[in-house]
């Protein structure tokens, strides 16, 4: 990410054409890296709702800033609603960007605590997709891992105990 901004409770990552005359009170520009930028937000006593990440492309993978964020602290009053953009050329591309997130979450995100929706064909077989969700308390609170197991899994490879262990299974049946 090479800009950020705080604008009035919504954090916007990405580029944003900024008219200071109209926007010179509600608007602060920072440029430094997303992951830094929430922490410091939050080590300041910032708050803030809503979090728009609008680089599709990368994105989805600046989630896993929100794993551990308040582990050993208190939660803000409210917490913030994630719209994340993303690519996918699935044939169910929001519950693909679900997989997605999650991934980088490190957290499952149930169907029912996402919305979705297409944003425009990239190409014949590949959509932009916008993914809504409040962000799991349970992800706020987590440990704080660098190095986590669920980042070495490819995007929709989110998978349970009991799943992991029928595909190896079936790998040590083919060897």
């Amino acid at each position: 990410f090479v800009a950020r901004l705080f604008v009035s409770h919504r954090l916007f990552f990405g580029f944003l054409v900024i008219f200071p005359r109209q926007c010179s009170r509600m608007l602060r520009a920072f440029n430094m890296d997303g992951r830094e930028f929430v922490r410091k937000l939050r080590d300041d006593g910032i708050t803030y709702e809503h979090v728009i990440m609008n680089l599709p492309k990368t994105a989805v993978e600046f989630l896993d800033v929100f794993r551990g964020l308040y582990h050993g602290r208190d939660l803000p009053g409210k917490i913030p609603v994630i719209n994340v953009y993303g690519f996918s050329d699935a044939p169910d591309p929001v519950d693909d960007m679900r997989l997605q997130a999650s991934r980088y979450l490190g957290f499952e995100l149930p169907p029912s605590s996402v919305q979705g929706h297409l944003v425009r064909d990239v190409s014949p077989k590949k959509m932009m997709v916008c993914l809504s969700f409040r962000v799991p308390v349970e992800v706020l609170q987590a440990e704080p891992s660098s190095d986590a197991e669920f980042m070495t899994k490819r995007p929709g490879e989110v998978e349970t105990k009991e799943a992991e262990q029928e595909h190896e299974n079936k790998r040590s049946r083919k060897l």
